[in-house]
């Protein structure tokens, strides 16, 4: 096996290696997004992708949230007969 050369880059754990026709490209293992290879671009996109990934992660948490108040409060509502809530 042949280990000369530089070291590759350890952003390399979160891409593959991809060939379409005769380019190689990286592609994301979280998203699937093809990406150069280039390890400054891959570090800046993982650092974008990772991010979105949390973003949802919250926004869902969030929803989670609201959802669970919501019937809370229309528990609440519902038990009193001067209140009325349509969703």
């Amino acid at each position: 096996m042949y280990t000369g050369g530089r070291p590759q880059n350890s952003i390399w754990e979160h891409f593959l290696h991809v060939t379409v026709g005769n380019k190689k490209y990286a592609k994301c293992k979280n998203c699937g997004h093809h990406q150069a290879n280039n390890a400054a671009r891959m570090q800046v996109y993982h650092t974008k992708c990772s991010t979105d990934s949390v973003s949802s992660t919250s926004t869902e948490q969030i929803f989670s949230n609201f959802g669970n108040i919501c019937t809370k409060v229309c528990n609440h509502l519902g038990n009193n007969k001067a209140f009325k809530l349509v969703l």
